[in-house]
C-alpha cells in the first residue's frame, strides 16, 4: 500500500491544472461523453470524474484486493489492474453484461454477486439488513480498496466499508452530494470524518465529483 502515496500526494498538489487547457488528452468512450478510455489497455475507465482517472491510473494496485458496490465498466478496468476483485449489484441484467466481457478477458480474478436492495429503494439511504448492502459481510475479508458507486443504500454501505477496509486502504465514494443526481452523503461524510478526505470536481458539470478516504 506505501506505493500508493508516494505516486499520490504530488498529484494532489496540482489537481486544479486538471480543469485547465493542459490537461493530457484523453479518448473518450464512443457510449458516453462523461466516459474516457484507457490508452494503455483499450478498457473504459471507471465512470468517474477525469480529474480523479488521472490520479486513479497512476495507482500500484496489482496486489490489491477490492469490492465495489455498483458493476460495470469499473469492474473490468479494475479487475485487469488488481490482485481479486468482488463486485455486488442488484441487477442480473448488468452482471450477466459484466461476465461477459469477463469471459472474452479471461479474467479469472473477478468474483460477481447478485444482492437484493431493501425498502426504501432509494440511492442515498436505508438498506441496512438488505443482502445488497450486507454482502460484505459473506467473506471474513478485508479490503484495500473499496469503491460505494451503486444504485442503491449508499450510507449504508459506507457503514459496512468502515468495518471491511484494511490500515491505509482507500474508500471511493462517486457523485458525493450530487444534487442533480437525488444523492445526500451526508451521513457518510460524517461517518468517515476523521480520515483523510479528497473531492475531486468534474470541470464542465455543475454537481459531479468523485471522493475519498484515506484509511491512516
Amino acid at each position: 500500500m506505501r506505493s500508493l502515496f508516494f505516486n499520490f500526494l504530488p498529484l494532489l498538489i496540482s489537481t486544479q491544472a486538471f480543469a485547465s487547457s493542459e490537461i493530457t488528452p484523453m479518448p473518450r468512450s464512443p457510449i458516453n461523453i462523461w466516459q474516457y478510455v484507457d490508452d494503455s489497455n483499450g478498457l473504459i475507465f471507471p465512470n468517474y470524474t477525469r480529474p480523479f482517472l488521472e490520479i486513479l491510473r497512476t495507482w500500484e494496485m496489482e496486489d490489491w484486493d477490492i469490492f465495489e458496490w455498483g458493476s460495470g465498466h469499473s469492474t473490468i478496468w479494475f479487475g485487469s489492474r488488481c490482485k481479486s476483485l468482488v463486485s455486488v449489484d442488484h441487477s442480473a441484467q448488468q452482471l450477466q453484461a459484466v461476465q461477459s466481457q469477463l469471459d472474452d478477458l479471461n479474467a479469472m480474478n473477478v468474483t460477481l454477486k447478485l444482492r437484493s436492495p431493501s425498502a426504501p429503494y432509494e440511492i442515498d439511504h436505508g438498506g441496512e439488513a438488505s443482502s445488497l448492502v450486507k454482502a460484505i459481510d459473506e467473506d471474513d475479508r478485508f479490503y484495500d480498496c473499496i469503491i460505494i458507486n451503486g444504485s442503491f443504500h449508499r450510507n449504508a454501505c459506507a457503514v459496512y466499508a468502515l468495518k471491511h477496509i484494511k490500515k491505509y486502504g482507500v474508500i471511493i465514494l462517486n457523485n458525493a452530494n450530487q444534487a442533480s443526481a437525488g444523492i445526500n452523503s451526508w451521513p457518510t461524510f460524517k461517518l468517515l470524518n476523521e480520515y483523510e478526505h479528497y473531492s475531486i470536481w468534474q470541470p464542465g458539470h455543475p454537481d459531479w465529483r468523485t471522493d475519498y478516504w484515506l484509511m491512516q
